[in-house]
């Protein structure tokens, strides 16, 4: 078992636990579900902002430049 806090975990490491992962508790049930919601928005927003460059990436094939 691994215990990560969320609250000041990356994007993509919250994305990953949010779908993957398993809730072992949650007193607040209403403050779990909002908390999930915030996370899939933030994702959601960090892959448009990225969306351009991963269409660089993909176009090229590489993610360095090559001169």
């Amino acid at each position: 078992m691994d215990l990560l806090d969320l609250r000041s975990a990356s994007t993509v490491m919250r994305m990953q636990v949010i779908s993957t992962g398993e809730c072992l508790a949650a007193p607040n049930e209403a403050a779990r579900r909002e908390f999930e919601m915030y996370v899939y928005s933030d994702y959601a927003r960090l892959n448009e902002e990225r969306r351009e460059i991963l269409n660089h990436v993909r176009t090229r094939g590489s993610v360095y430049a090559v001169t």
